[in-house]
């Protein structure tokens, strides 16, 4: 029984995180920037009307 205490113990004491790193976030936006750009050129090719 003592050592289940130890262990709530030291669970207690770990420092959580609310969010994600903040270099999850820059990745995540340029991974939305090159997805936003390659959509903007495949579509904007030449088509049937121009």
């Amino acid at each position: 029984m003592a050592a289940t205490r130890h262990d709530q113990q030291t669970m207690h004491d770990r420092h959580i995180s609310r969010g994600l790193h903040r270099w999850v976030y820059f990745a995540m936006i340029g991974l939305a920037a090159c997805y936003a750009l390659s959509a903007w050129i495949g579509l904007a090719g030449s088509g049937l009307d121009d």
